[in-house]
């Protein structure tokens, strides 16, 4: 990974414990160390690198929060979600 990814690896570190509980960041951390793993076996370019492993980190940080709150913390990021997926938490509500 380049340094300014690095950092942005660094960063999404820094704020997970404001979004996970000590047994869900262990999780977390642990499908970081896989995404890292994997991304070395497949000699992954830097920018996929990057994105498999800020994918690893990110996958659970709205799990504590409902559907509606998800799509709304997306949403206020300029996070787009596909209308698929949008459907499907809007059907399950």
């Amino acid at each position: 990974m380049t340094s300014d990814q690095e950092k942005k690896i660094a960063y999404i570190k820094s704020v997970l414990p404001q979004y996970e509980d000590a047994k869900r960041l262990e999780h977390t951390m642990g499908v970081y160390r896989e995404c890292e793993w994997f991304a070395g076996i497949f000699d992954l370019s830097d920018e996929d690198r990057y994105s498999v492993c800020a994918a690893g980190l990110l996958h659970d940080i709205t799990k504590r929060m409902s559907d509606e709150e998800s799509i709304e913390h997306c949403r206020d990021r300029g996070i787009m979600l596909p209308d698929d997926l949008l459907r499907r938490f809007l059907i399950q509500s």
